[in-house]
């Protein structure tokens, strides 16, 4: 397997999932979260490793591609700033589909506020439970920047929360296979 590897693998039987909608208002306005939650059997150190080797921004550009939606995104598919617990990425979709000449790069996406567009973000966290058990937790987040926006997505929710929940799902699969990989190496 490379050092970054594709989002491709199957989540084993025994993993359990929770996917969660949720409202969140904590910080004055209202967005829409899914978290998928699943133990993984292998140190934490081990998954953390394993995420490290992941190329999570790549995989949903390619999505995005196979799709032919990339002229809909404000942001590509990007890593943003990472965290001692784990990786994030963002997305910004335009709703209006007119292309924009700006290029917006990580640093853009807390403070972006431009009307009618989607803003999404995937925390993934690795979580220590014990010594040999880890939680990989998967938070998307749907930030919309206006009432329009809030409106298009809760419209559009029976098909974009399965992209979201499949894609988080691609992620975790990866993981475990990364770090089942690097098991068999040792």
């Amino acid at each position: 397997m490379s050092s970054l590897a594709t989002i491709e693998q199957t989540i084993p039987e025994t993993a359990s999932a929770l996917s969660l909608p949720a409202e969140d208002e904590t910080n004055g306005r209202t967005d829409l979260t899914c978290t998928l939650t699943i133990p993984l059997d292998i140190e934490p150190p081990r998954a953390h490793e394993a995420l490290g080797h992941l190329d999570l921004a790549g995989s949903a550009g390619k999505m995005f591609h196979a799709l032919a939606a990339g002229d809909r995104l404000a942001l590509a598919p990007t890593l943003l700033h990472e965290s001692a617990a784990g990786q994030s990425i963002g997305i910004i979709w335009r709703f209006d589909g007119h292309p924009s000449d700006s290029r917006l790069g990580p640093d853009s996406f807390a403070s972006f506020d431009e009307p009618s567009h989607l803003k999404a973000r995937w925390d993934v966290r690795i979580e220590p439970r014990a010594a040999t058990q880890t939680y990989l937790s998967i938070r998307t987040e749907f930030i919309p920047t206006d009432e329009d926006a809030r409106l298009r997505l809760l419209d559009a929710w029976g098909i974009v929360e399965p992209l979201a929940t499949a894609f988080s799902r691609r992620i975790a699969r990866t993981v475990t296979a990364v770090s089942e990989d690097r098991d068999e190496e040792l």
